[in-house]
């Protein structure tokens, strides 16, 4: 485990966690994730206990260099239809990395897409059934495409583009990572 003190003005703590998969490890609220092919990292500002063993990590291992690969979402925040969520396994071992985040509250999807379903770009009933498959577990992934670790931001400071639900959780979970 490593202890980052992140902010200016109120300074916390921040407490990152390695793991190598296969392990089995779950992201609870307000968690991070980077799960590489590799490497499994988790960030929280929070102390947490994990069943699976820790690897030693140091500092140059949460910074990465990479790019986000937003035509993975659909419409750039959404991965969808469910079956889409198998193809992130596919992603991780070609190399691409996925940042998790679990969220305390889901968004209103009804809201983003009110202009597309009052065009009839998109039905009302699919943006009620993404609601409310997002509501259950409000989580946001990132497609990541790692160009080198041990340089660039800490991986919790990239950006998370895409967001997903139950579905993805589904997914995750064959590899290695449970989102609760």
């Amino acid at each position: 485990m490593l202890v980052f003190r992140v902010g200016r003005v109120r300074k916390r703590d921040l407490f990152v966690y390695g793991f190598r998969p296969p392990a089995s490890v779950v992201v609870g609220l307000g968690s991070v994730a980077l799960v590489t092919r590799d490497l499994l990292l988790i960030a929280s500002t929070t102390p947490r206990a994990f069943d699976t063993q820790e690897m030693p990590i140091n500092p140059g291992d949460v910074l990465i260099k990479g790019k986000v690969r937003r035509q993975f979402c659909w419409d750039n925040n959404l991965i969808w239809p469910p079956e889409n969520a198998e193809s992130l396994i596919t992603l991780v071992d070609s190399g691409y990395a996925l940042i998790i985040e679990r969220l305390g509250e889901a968004p209103n999807i009804v809201r983003m897409y009110r202009r597309l379903v009052s065009q009839g770009l998109i039905r009302a009933d699919t943006v009620l059934n993404i609601q409310a498959s997002v509501s259950t577990t409000p989580t946001l992934i990132g497609i990541i495409e790692v160009k080198e670790i041990g340089r660039g931001k800490p991986f919790w400071k990239l950006p998370r583009p895409c967001l997903a639900g139950q579905y993805v959780n589904n997914a995750l979970s064959k590899l290695g990572v449970r989102v609760v």
